[in-house]
Protein backbone atom coordinates (compact mmCIF):
# COMPACT_ATOMS: atom_id res chain seq x y z
CA UNK A 1 0.00 0.00 0.00
CA UNK A 2 1.00 3.56 -0.35
CA UNK A 3 -0.58 5.99 1.57
CA UNK A 4 -1.81 9.42 0.26
CA UNK A 5 0.45 11.32 2.69
CA UNK A 6 3.77 9.31 0.84
CA UNK A 7 1.91 9.71 -2.52
CA UNK A 8 1.46 13.55 -2.18
CA UNK A 9 4.51 14.11 -0.59
CA UNK A 10 6.65 12.37 -3.24
CA UNK A 11 4.78 13.84 -6.64
CA UNK A 12 3.75 17.61 -4.95
CA UNK A 13 0.60 16.64 -6.05
CA UNK A 14 -2.72 17.29 -3.84
CA UNK A 15 -4.52 14.32 -2.40
CA UNK A 16 -7.65 15.16 -4.76
CA UNK A 17 -5.62 15.56 -7.68
CA UNK A 18 -4.23 11.80 -6.98
CA UNK A 19 -7.16 10.55 -6.49
CA UNK A 20 -8.73 11.88 -9.34
CA UNK A 21 -5.46 10.26 -11.47
CA UNK A 22 -5.42 6.94 -9.88
CA UNK A 23 -8.83 6.61 -11.20
CA UNK A 24 -7.62 7.79 -14.90
CA UNK A 25 -4.68 5.20 -14.42
CA UNK A 26 -7.31 2.41 -14.29
CA UNK A 27 -8.40 3.30 -17.10
CA UNK A 28 -5.22 3.27 -19.14
CA UNK A 29 -3.96 -0.02 -17.45
CA UNK A 30 -3.89 -3.05 -19.38
CA UNK A 31 -6.72 -6.17 -19.15
CA UNK A 32 -6.01 -7.68 -15.22
CA UNK A 33 -4.16 -5.27 -13.50
CA UNK A 34 -6.12 -2.37 -11.68
CA UNK A 35 -5.16 -0.21 -8.97
CA UNK A 36 -6.79 -0.69 -5.68
CA UNK A 37 -8.66 2.29 -3.60
CA UNK A 38 -8.89 2.83 0.23
CA UNK A 39 -9.72 5.99 2.30
CA UNK A 40 -7.50 4.88 5.06
CA UNK A 41 -4.58 2.57 3.09
CA UNK A 42 -4.43 4.76 0.36
CA UNK A 43 -3.68 2.59 -3.40
CA UNK A 44 -1.65 -0.41 -4.42
CA UNK A 45 -1.39 -1.85 -7.68
CA UNK A 46 -2.70 -5.32 -8.29
CA UNK A 47 -1.06 -7.15 -10.84
CA UNK A 48 -2.67 -9.68 -13.56
CA UNK A 49 -2.14 -13.47 -12.68
CA UNK A 50 0.44 -13.77 -15.67
CA UNK A 51 1.93 -10.23 -15.73
CA UNK A 52 5.20 -8.75 -15.00
CA UNK A 53 6.04 -5.08 -14.02
CA UNK A 54 8.20 -4.83 -17.17
CA UNK A 55 5.73 -5.72 -19.36
CA UNK A 56 3.32 -3.50 -17.93
CA UNK A 57 5.90 -0.84 -18.28
CA UNK A 58 6.29 -1.57 -21.62
CA UNK A 59 2.55 -1.33 -22.11
CA UNK A 60 2.33 2.21 -20.49
CA UNK A 61 5.29 3.53 -22.50
CA UNK A 62 3.74 2.41 -25.95
CA UNK A 63 -0.06 2.88 -24.64
CA UNK A 64 -0.31 6.01 -22.23
CA UNK A 65 -1.80 9.17 -23.49
CA UNK A 66 1.06 11.02 -21.42
CA UNK A 67 3.84 9.38 -23.43
CA UNK A 68 2.03 9.49 -26.79
CA UNK A 69 1.34 12.97 -26.87
CA UNK A 70 4.79 13.62 -25.71
CA UNK A 71 6.72 11.61 -28.75
CA UNK A 72 4.39 13.76 -30.94
CA UNK A 73 4.92 17.38 -29.96
CA UNK A 74 9.00 15.74 -30.23
CA UNK A 75 8.40 14.78 -33.87
CA UNK A 76 6.25 17.59 -34.88
CA UNK A 77 7.31 21.20 -34.96
CA UNK A 78 3.86 22.55 -33.68
CA UNK A 79 0.81 21.13 -33.28
CA UNK A 80 -2.49 21.57 -32.01
CA UNK A 81 -4.94 20.42 -29.27
CA UNK A 82 -7.58 19.65 -31.54
CA UNK A 83 -4.94 17.35 -33.89
CA UNK A 84 -3.63 15.69 -30.47
CA UNK A 85 -7.27 14.84 -29.42
CA UNK A 86 -7.64 13.89 -33.53
CA UNK A 87 -4.50 12.04 -33.55
CA UNK A 88 -5.11 9.91 -30.29
CA UNK A 89 -9.02 9.73 -30.03
CA UNK A 90 -9.06 11.50 -26.72
CA UNK A 91 -10.91 14.11 -25.28
CA UNK A 92 -9.47 17.91 -25.07
CA UNK A 93 -9.72 17.50 -21.30
CA UNK A 94 -7.48 14.51 -21.42
CA UNK A 95 -5.33 16.55 -23.47
CA UNK A 96 -5.11 19.21 -21.03
CA UNK A 97 -4.09 17.35 -18.29
CA UNK A 98 -1.37 15.51 -20.04
CA UNK A 99 0.10 19.21 -21.17
CA UNK A 100 -0.03 20.74 -17.45
CA UNK A 101 2.11 16.93 -16.72
CA UNK A 102 4.37 17.16 -20.06
CA UNK A 103 4.75 21.29 -19.01
CA UNK A 104 6.17 20.19 -15.66
CA UNK A 105 8.61 17.66 -16.99
CA UNK A 106 9.89 20.18 -20.21
CA UNK A 107 10.44 22.72 -17.71
CA UNK A 108 12.52 20.73 -15.38
CA UNK A 109 14.86 19.80 -18.20
CA UNK A 110 15.60 23.71 -18.83
CA UNK A 111 13.40 24.32 -21.99
CA UNK A 112 9.72 25.56 -22.22
CA UNK A 113 6.33 23.98 -24.13
CA UNK A 114 4.94 27.11 -26.34
CA UNK A 115 1.02 26.99 -26.68
CA UNK A 116 0.41 28.19 -30.00
CA UNK A 117 1.01 25.85 -31.44
CA UNK A 118 2.44 23.50 -28.98
CA UNK A 119 5.73 22.26 -29.39
CA UNK A 120 9.21 22.66 -27.27
CA UNK A 121 11.49 25.65 -27.60
CA UNK A 122 14.65 26.58 -25.71
CA UNK A 123 18.25 26.20 -25.92
CA UNK A 124 18.45 24.01 -29.03
CA UNK A 125 20.98 21.76 -27.22
CA UNK A 126 18.51 21.50 -24.23
CA UNK A 127 16.12 20.78 -26.40
CA UNK A 128 18.16 18.17 -28.31
CA UNK A 129 19.50 16.72 -24.70
CA UNK A 130 16.16 16.36 -23.66
CA UNK A 131 15.14 14.53 -26.88
CA UNK A 132 17.58 11.86 -26.33
CA UNK A 133 16.90 11.19 -22.74
CA UNK A 134 13.07 10.92 -23.85
CA UNK A 135 14.44 8.29 -26.43
CA UNK A 136 16.34 6.24 -23.92
CA UNK A 137 14.21 6.45 -21.49
CA UNK A 138 10.90 5.07 -23.86
CA UNK A 139 13.43 2.58 -25.05
CA UNK A 140 12.78 2.87 -28.70
CA UNK A 141 14.29 -0.19 -30.80
CA UNK A 142 17.16 0.67 -32.25
CA UNK A 143 16.85 -1.79 -35.41
CA UNK A 144 13.61 -0.61 -35.86
CA UNK A 145 12.61 2.88 -34.73
CA UNK A 146 15.17 5.03 -36.88
CA UNK A 147 13.90 6.94 -39.36
CA UNK A 148 16.12 9.51 -41.34
CA UNK A 149 19.10 7.78 -41.55
CA UNK A 150 20.31 4.58 -44.09
CA UNK A 151 21.85 2.59 -40.28
CA UNK A 152 24.01 -0.22 -41.61
CA UNK A 153 25.90 2.08 -43.44
CA UNK A 154 26.25 4.88 -40.95
CA UNK A 155 27.57 1.98 -38.39
CA UNK A 156 29.68 0.95 -41.22
CA UNK A 157 31.37 4.54 -41.27
CA UNK A 158 31.44 4.95 -37.67
CA UNK A 159 32.94 1.59 -36.72
CA UNK A 160 35.19 2.40 -39.77
CA UNK A 161 36.58 6.14 -39.06
CA UNK A 162 37.07 5.38 -35.25
CA UNK A 163 39.44 2.26 -35.71
CA UNK A 164 41.46 3.85 -38.86
CA UNK A 165 42.02 6.61 -35.94
CA UNK A 166 42.58 3.82 -33.29
CA UNK A 167 39.49 5.51 -31.22
CA UNK A 168 38.10 3.24 -28.75
CA UNK A 169 34.41 4.04 -28.09
CA UNK A 170 32.45 3.25 -25.07
CA UNK A 171 29.91 0.28 -24.97
CA UNK A 172 26.24 0.98 -27.03
CA UNK A 173 28.30 4.16 -28.43
CA UNK A 174 26.97 3.33 -32.21
CA UNK A 175 23.28 3.31 -30.62
CA UNK A 176 23.48 6.47 -28.89
CA UNK A 177 25.27 8.25 -32.08
CA UNK A 178 22.55 6.68 -34.38
CA UNK A 179 19.94 8.17 -32.00
CA UNK A 180 21.56 11.61 -32.18
CA UNK A 181 21.84 11.80 -35.57
CA UNK A 182 18.34 10.79 -35.93
CA UNK A 183 17.56 14.09 -33.95
CA UNK A 184 19.73 16.38 -35.31
CA UNK A 185 17.83 15.25 -38.87
CA UNK A 186 14.39 15.79 -36.95
CA UNK A 187 15.66 19.21 -35.68
CA UNK A 188 16.94 20.43 -39.06
CA UNK A 189 13.85 19.89 -40.76
CA UNK A 190 12.36 21.83 -38.45
CA UNK A 191 14.38 24.35 -38.94
CA UNK A 192 15.83 25.00 -35.49
CA UNK A 193 20.14 24.76 -35.63
CA UNK A 194 22.36 24.48 -32.86
CA UNK A 195 24.85 27.28 -32.29
CA UNK A 196 28.65 27.53 -30.60
CA UNK A 197 30.76 30.46 -30.36
CA UNK A 198 33.62 31.04 -32.62
CA UNK A 199 36.43 29.67 -29.43
CA UNK A 200 34.83 26.44 -29.26
CA UNK A 201 34.65 25.62 -33.16
CA UNK A 202 38.59 26.83 -32.99
CA UNK A 203 39.10 24.64 -30.24
CA UNK A 204 37.93 21.37 -32.24
CA UNK A 205 37.40 22.36 -36.07
CA UNK A 206 41.25 20.56 -36.51
CA UNK A 207 41.04 17.76 -34.26
CA UNK A 208 40.21 14.02 -35.24
CA UNK A 209 36.32 14.20 -34.49
CA UNK A 210 35.71 17.05 -36.41
CA UNK A 211 37.47 15.10 -39.48
CA UNK A 212 34.54 12.28 -38.60
CA UNK A 213 31.66 14.46 -37.99
CA UNK A 214 32.65 16.28 -41.73
CA UNK A 215 32.57 12.37 -42.79
CA UNK A 216 28.80 11.80 -41.90
CA UNK A 217 27.56 14.58 -43.73
CA UNK A 218 26.03 12.29 -46.05
CA UNK A 219 23.51 11.17 -43.02
CA UNK A 220 23.26 14.56 -41.98
CA UNK A 221 19.90 16.48 -43.86
CA UNK A 222 21.68 19.35 -45.65
CA UNK A 223 21.11 22.77 -43.78
CA UNK A 224 20.01 25.93 -45.90
CA UNK A 225 23.14 27.62 -45.08
CA UNK A 226 27.34 26.78 -44.98
CA UNK A 227 27.31 28.23 -41.29
CA UNK A 228 24.71 26.31 -39.81
CA UNK A 229 25.85 23.15 -41.33
CA UNK A 230 29.13 23.72 -40.15
CA UNK A 231 27.34 24.19 -36.36
CA UNK A 232 25.64 21.01 -36.96
CA UNK A 233 28.94 19.05 -37.87
CA UNK A 234 30.69 20.40 -34.56
CA UNK A 235 27.54 19.36 -32.31
CA UNK A 236 28.03 15.52 -33.67
CA UNK A 237 32.10 16.26 -32.96
CA UNK A 238 31.25 16.66 -29.58
CA UNK A 239 28.76 14.27 -29.04
CA UNK A 240 31.43 11.56 -30.71
CA UNK A 241 33.99 13.49 -28.72
CA UNK A 242 31.59 12.45 -25.48
CA UNK A 243 31.26 8.89 -26.68
CA UNK A 244 35.74 8.02 -26.14
CA UNK A 245 37.05 5.79 -24.36
CA UNK A 246 40.52 7.63 -23.11
CA UNK A 247 43.36 5.18 -23.18
CA UNK A 248 44.46 5.62 -19.89
CA UNK A 249 41.12 5.23 -17.70
CA UNK A 250 42.70 6.09 -13.95
CA UNK A 251 43.41 9.47 -15.62
CA UNK A 252 39.59 10.42 -16.67
CA UNK A 253 37.95 9.21 -13.30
Amino acid sequence: WCSLADLSEKTGYSRSTIWRDITFLNSALPKGWFIEKSETEGARLIKSPNGTLEGIWAYMKNENPYFQILEYIILNNGVTINEISTAFHISRSTVYRQLDQIKEVVEEAGITLDTSPIRLSGDEKRVRRFMMQYLEYKGLDYLNDLKNIDLQNFRDAIVNYTTDLSITLHLGAIQRLSFILEIINIRISMECYVSFSKDIYDKYKNTAYFDIAKKMFPFMEKCPTREQQTQEILYFCLCLLSEVMPNNMTEEL
